[in-house]
């Protein structure tokens, strides 16, 4: 079985699409500076992702809606992780601002603060909290590699 069946395409934007419906509308918003600031999507999957040109090292979820910097476009960990967030996001519906989105921003800035101020080597691995670890291994037992 490929992993791509393992959920429904059309049950994934449905769900997203209603149930996930606020973190849709962010980003469609997202999607739509994105394409006017002349960024081109890109399929991943059922994810569509738009690459800013930046090494910085990261990702963000909204939905369906992947942003990823130049050094991840290549980066199965990177994507699996977000599509991740989009399951997530699938399963808590409009619970996921607060205890997805809010916690993993706060955690992400303040992780990036101990870099700067380089008490980074001290920080536990970054899927040591739930809501990270989830997304990684839902996402990455859902992704395909192929994709």
């Amino acid at each position: 079985m490929k992993k791509e069946s393992k959920i429904n395409t059309f049950i994934y934007y449905l769900v997203l699409c209603t149930w996930g419906a606020f973190n849709t509308l962010v980003g469609l918003l997202v999607a739509l500076f994105m394409l006017i600031t002349g960024h081109k999507p890109r399929k991943w999957g059922p994810m569509i992702v738009f690459v800013v040109n930046k090494e910085w090292g990261w990702g963000v979820n909204f939905s369906f809606f992947m942003v990823i910097t130049k050094d991840c476009e290549d980066s199965y960990h990177v994507k699996a992780h977000e599509y991740g967030h989009s399951i997530q996001n699938m399963i808590f519906g409009p619970l996921h601002l607060f205890i997805v989105d809010i916690p993993s921003t706060v955690r992400f800035w303040w992780r990036e603060l101990m870099w700067a101020l380089d008490k980074g080597e001290d920080l536990p691995p970054y899927d040591a909290v739930w809501y990270e670890g989830t997304a990684t291994s839902w996402g990455k037992a859902f992704a395909d590699e192929s994709w």
